[in-house]
Formats: structure tokens, sequence, C-alpha cells
């Protein structure tokens, strides 16, 4: 009888053990196959060692959102920001809200620091300080490759920028979910840039 009970008990932790990592993949596959393709502009950043083991450390061109002087935020705060495309083409945050918005694009970060501006107080002579806009968290800093094209793609991605080539990565957002797709250098995934680089 105890045999019995240690079989079963073996099967449901082992179940419950490829539960988590069997919702992540579908949880991606959701993303991949529903989400809304955008494009982020990278930016350079030194040091330029960007390769941590078998993925690149991504840095972008813009986390400013701008902010109504009557929200209320604090710091470290969970956000929904809003994501549209420019007339470049490419991702900008236009918002951010407290509440999931409906039928947007958005994702769900943190807010890092704000940017203030001065402006005159109530009483003459006095000035106060109100939030213009928040820097946010990206939730997607990271590119995964394959360690054998670690070295070579580092150093396209560093000359790249350094040569204010066009570098962006593709994300699919879904329910502020999202999924990093790819990463370009003047129009090529970097693993065909790298073929001919």
């Amino acid at each position: 009888m105890k045999k019995h009970i240690k079989i079963i008990l073996f099967i449901i932790l082992s179940l419950a053990q490829l539960a988590f990592p069997a919702q992540m993949i579908m949880s991606r596959e959701n993303v991949l196959n529903k989400g809304q393709v955008f494009k982020f502009r990278i930016k350079p950043i030194d040091p330029v060692d960007n390769f941590r083991g078998n993925y690149l450390s991504i840095y972008f061109s813009d986390n400013r959102v701008p902010v109504s002087s009557n929200d209320n935020y604090s710091l470290n705060q969970t956000v929904y920001a809003t994501v549209e495309n420019d007339i470049d083409g490419f991702a900008k945050f236009t918002g951010v809200s407290s509440q999931i918005p409906e039928h947007r694009n958005y994702i769900k970060t943190k807010i890092l620091y704000f940017d203030y501006e001065t402006r005159a107080g109530e009483e003459s002579k006095t000035t106060k300080l109100v939030p213009r806009a928040v820097y946010i968290k990206i939730p997607f800093e990271r590119y995964y490759m394959a360690e054998n094209k670690a070295k070579p793609a580092e150093e396209a991605y560093n000359k790249s920028l350094s040569e204010r080539k066009e570098v962006y990565i593709t994300v699919k957002i879904h329910n502020g979910d999202t999924v990093v797709e790819n990463l370009y250098i003047d129009g090529e995934k970097i693993e065909d840039y790298l073929r001919h680089d």
C-alpha cells in the first residue's frame, strides 16, 4: 500500500515539475501566434562587453514616457505602458496607467525614476517640481544566441552601433506579454548579417 502511495506522489510531483515550463512554452507560443510586431531602436552603451554567456544585453533609445502633472505615481510602481508605432515604423511608449489598458498594445513594467519640471507655486516667488515624464524598465533586455556565435555577434553589434547603422529588435506583444523575435542590423537578421560581415 505504501509503495502505491509513493508512486502516486512521485507522479504528482513529476507532473507539477513539468507544468511550469510547459506553461511558459505555451505562453510564449501564444504571444508569437497572436502578438503584434513592434520594432525597438537600440542605443550603444559603454562598456561594450554586451555578451553575457549566450545572450546580448540590449539598451533602448527611449524608455521615457510623458505623464500628466496630475498623475500620482511612485518609484518602482507597477504600471502598464502603451506602445504605438511612430511615423517611421518604430515603437514608442505613449503613456502609462495603473490600470490595464483596453484594446491597446501595452507592456507591464515598473517606474524607474521621474523627470521633473519647475513650475510657479501658488504663492508668489515660489516654485515647485512637478513630474512631466517617467522612465520605465524595459522587460526585454536580452537577445539570446548560440554561444558559438556570441563573439562575432558582439563585435558586429558594437561596430554597427558605433557606425550609426540602423540596429533594432523586433518584439511581439500580446496582452502585456512580450517575446523578442529577432535582432536586425541594416535590415538583416544578425544571424544572416554575420554570414557576410
